[in-house]
């Protein structure tokens, strides 16, 4: 399961999933070659929430809304702004 490191904490991938700015829809994966795009194809996700998992199509139109939270009695939710600005970061580098 993919994981990552925010403010100290281990958050582990719960659900690998994608909102398409151009139609409003909700592309998600729940498994190993499970692709999915939104209703007018401008992004997809693929792979589930294996370590291959990738989002496909138009950065411009896409905003990540997988969730991540920490393991143990009381989960935490990795914050939507991280997720953010980890998709701004992608489009810049795309502009490079």
């Amino acid at each position: 399961m993919p994981s990552l490191v925010f403010e100290g904490r281990r958050y582990v991938q719960r659900t690998h999933a994608v909102e398409c700015l151009q139609c409003r829809t909700r592309a998600q994966s729940f498994a190993n070659r499970h692709f999915v795009t939104c209703r007018c194809g401008a992004v997809a996700v693929d792979g589930g929430i294996g370590p291959a998992n990738r989002v496909i199509g138009r950065l411009d139109c896409v905003r990540d809304i997988s969730v991540w939270k920490t393991e143990g009695p009381r989960p935490l939710t990795l914050p939507q702004a991280y997720l953010d600005a980890h998709i701004d970061a992608l489009k810049r580098r795309g502009q490079n």
